[in-house]
């Protein structure tokens, strides 16, 4: 597996997780975590599914004493060295179990054999998916993802674009621009500065457009207060007005921004899970 490829992995992975997160609210609320996304991630790690007494278990490895199970609810608690037969009597009894005193203590408390809960279930899982991947590149690493991002542009490749702004976004830590992260059609990110509060600027930017296959670079931050500013972004969206580089000079761009970030020119590789974003 490429660098590229780890590094996409890793995209999927958190973007996976982040919607599970922000899906969970307190305790007692009516809003349900979004359990697509956590199978999503579950499913990355060997997960099956099965079912006892009306609920969703999501199992790994259930014949091992330190298999790991998960009831697909709003809790999102993960057990560990037990059986979906004992946690499906702790989730949901019948009155014979409960006149067990063994069972009451199971009933009444959990804490054996639960190690997680909620966002610390998805930090868990998400950790386990990540854990063993090689996060660490080089100078030609980069090269490769200029390379693969430049021929995707040529050839009209949705996908491959996308991926490529994606990883590149990735790697010099871009948040989404306010303006567009709610649109399908356009992707732009770039850096966000908030030292002003009321002024923060956002820039500089990359756009990905992804009807017409095109992606823009706009080098000058913009103030996100001024409303003018918002009709220039939006007429350079619309191709009304000209970006200040197109193709597949942003790939050049943003790659030796990359080059210059980490110091890949003096050589030596660079691993994200040590050095960070």
């Amino acid at each position: 597996m490429s660098f590229a490829q780890r590094l996409l992995k890793k995209i999927q992975v958190d973007a996976l997780a982040q919607s599970v997160r922000s899906s969970i609210r307190p305790p007692g609320t009516e809003a349900k975590v979004d359990k697509e996304a956590m199978r999503s991630l579950l499913g990355m790690l060997g997960f099956s599914q099965t079912e006892a007494r009306d609920m969703e278990f999501q199992v790994l490895a259930p014949n091992e004493p330190q298999g790991l199970i998960m009831v697909m609810d709003n809790e999102l608690a993960l057990y560990k060295g037990t059986s979906v037969e004992d946690v499906a009597m702790r989730k949901n009894p019948v009155v014979k179990e409960m006149v067990k005193i063994r069972n009451i203590r199971k009933i009444l408390s959990d804490k054996d054999v639960v190690i997680s809960r909620r966002q610390d279930t998805v930090d868990h899982v998400a950790g386990m998916i990540m854990g063993d991947v090689d996060l660490s590149f080089d100078k030609s690493d980069i090269e490769e993802i200029r390379a693969l991002s430049v021929k995707a542009l040529a050839g009209l490749d949705l996908q491959g674009i996308g991926d490529g702004a994606a990883m590149f976004s990735e790697l010099l830590g871009f948040t989404d621009h306010p303006w567009t992260k709610r649109k399908n059609s356009t992707v732009a990110k770039g850096i966000l500065d908030r030292s002003d509060p009321k002024k923060p600027l956002f820039g500089p930017c990359l756009i990905f457009d992804k009807g017409a296959a095109r992606i823009l670079w706009l080098e000058k931050p913009m103030d996100l207060s001024n409303k003018e500013n918002r009709e220039l972004f939006k007429a350079i969206v619309n191709g009304d007005r000209l970006a200040d580089k197109t193709g597949s000079e942003v790939f050049d761009i943003l790659t030796a921004m990359v080059m210059e970030k980490f110091g890949l020119d003096n050589g030596g590789r660079v691993d994200l899970k040590n050095r960070g974003q």
